[in-house]
């Protein structure tokens, strides 16, 4: 019954961040949506933790990638037409195919693509550096505007605008492919990542990880205590129950989400236990038409002075953002706009706001011949260092014209450490230890103790 406790307090909370070379802090107030999406009466100090922005990346440890999904594609326009012909515009050619390659020496050493999602004319004449893309994940290394030198270290190919009489002019043509990889890491897991309830465990942090080609959650857990404390010795990472999409009884939109074009958006939200419970656990699962992967938390009952959950086998209960219809059906986008391979950039520090999403897609033409598909995974983990979690997020952060990254965040409840504090929580057992199942006592206003009595034990 922590929660109410705090219904007090000032709503002024403190926001971290963990895990990196520098160390930041400031004080923010919590967004008009989130106040709402906490459903408690009164205000609470509450600790927003996250990641730093990483100086350094390194792959696997500060950041996961989308790999063999989307890729800038340069193909010449008779090679999409079923027949050959070149009486069209780049920009006409969607959701189509790589057909015949005829005499084209371009189209037939380069690894075909069977799903091209549109294209764009972009130049007359191009220098192409070739890539060894079961090495790199990359078609190529990049793509220059005639008299760019750049050192290739694969084949470098030049480009141009083939006529063929009058009205058959066979451009180039930049267009986006979906790729139809088994090597693809494209795939987001759908089941829960929890913690382990049967001893008295709750989450106390989370992470990303990608496993057989697969991003999941991991969850941080550790052993409640009485009033809301956690065992610091027991605190562990739960490991993750791995699989990969071709083992037996493993299914597609129940097991993992696969991205595809229609399917890539992810939404940004923050989502919050309901009064007296605590989170046991964390999943993505697909909503609408779109399958938009959405945050939700799974969470348990508890006693608070006891320190034990309330029978969480039969009590546990899905949270998942308020009114998800209407978020799926007005939420805005956010845009990236000219994006650049987001570990590129060591000034990651624009963060978007709530109720938006994020859909996957290819860096910029200009600044990475469109092959990495962005935004990353943050790496990192938000870690509670031993208070109980109240709420769960995911965020984008990202610098201007950077992809950015998926970047996991908590909300862990800012417990005073004061003798004063448990000895007024211990004068107040016989309301706070109320079945929760049944009666959600609220502390404020009681006939027990005043809130300004109450104050004055801090």
């Amino acid at each position: 019954m922590f929660l109410e406790v705090f219904s007090c307090f000032a709503v002024l909370a403190t926001a971290t961040c963990h895990n990196c070379e520098s160390f930041e802090e400031e004080d923010f107030r919590l967004s008009q949506t989130n106040q709402q999406e906490l459903q408690w009466t009164g205000r609470y100090n509450l600790t927003r933790i996250t990641s730093c922005s990483a100086i350094k990346h390194r792959e696997g440890e500060t950041y996961l990638e989308i790999t063999n999904f989307l890729h800038g594609y340069i193909i010449n326009m008779k090679n999409m037409h079923p027949r050959g012909q070149c009486r069209q515009e780049c920009k006409d050619f969607t959701h189509v195919k790589t057909e015949k390659c005829f005499q084209n020496k371009w189209c037939k050493e380069q690894p075909p693509c069977s799903k091209i999602i549109k294209c764009e004319f972009k130049s007359a004449a191009m220098n192409v550096c070739r890539s060894n893309m079961r090495r790199t994940n990359r078609r190529y290394e990049y793509i220059d505007e005639p008299g760019i030198e750049r050192n290739c270290t694969d084949t470098s190919v030049y480009l141009e605008t083939q006529s063929r009489g009058l009205f058959d002019i066979c451009d180039y043509c930049y267009c986006i492919c979906e790729e139809d990889m088994p090597s693809a890491d494209r795939y987001i897991s759908l089941r829960t990542a929890v913690a382990d309830v049967s001893d008295n465990r709750i989450v106390t942090g989370i992470r990303f990880i990608k496993s057989n080609g697969i991003i999941h959650f991991q969850v941080q857990d550790g052993k409640l205590m009485p009033y809301g404390k956690i065992n610091g010795s027991t605190v562990r990472w739960v490991p993750v129950r791995k699989f990969t999409v071709t083992d037996k009884n493993v299914a597609e939109n129940v097991d993992y989400h696969k991205l595809t074009w229609q399917h890539r958006r992810v939404q940004l939200n923050d989502v919050f236990a309901d009064e007296g419970f605590v989170i046991t656990g964390v999943r993505f699962k697909q909503i609408g038409h779109h399958l938009r992967l959405n945050l939700e938390i799974l969470t348990a009952p508890v006693n608070y002075a006891t320190g034990k959950l309330i029978n969480p086998k039969n009590t546990s209960t899905y949270k998942g953002i308020p009114n998800i219809g209407l978020v799926n059906k007005f939420g805005k986008e956010l845009r990236l706009s000219k994006p650049d391979v987001p570990s590129r950039d060591g000034k990651a520090s624009i963060v978007s706001s709530t109720n938006k999403y994020v859909q996957f897609t290819t860096t910029d033409y200009y600044k990475d011949a469109g092959q990495t598909t962005v935004p990353f995974f943050d790496a990192k983990a938000a870690e509670s260092r031993g208070s109980p979690l109240v709420g769960i997020g995911i965020f984008h952060r990202g610098g201007e014209e950077s992809g950015g990254f998926i970047v996991p965040q908590i909300y862990a409840l800012n417990l005073p450490k004061t003798s004063k504090f448990d000895r007024g929580v211990k004068e107040l057992t016989s309301i706070l230890c109320t079945d929760l199942a049944f009666n959600r006592s609220f502390f404020c206003g009681s006939e027990i103790l005043k809130p300004q009595e109450f104050l004055a034990l801090l």
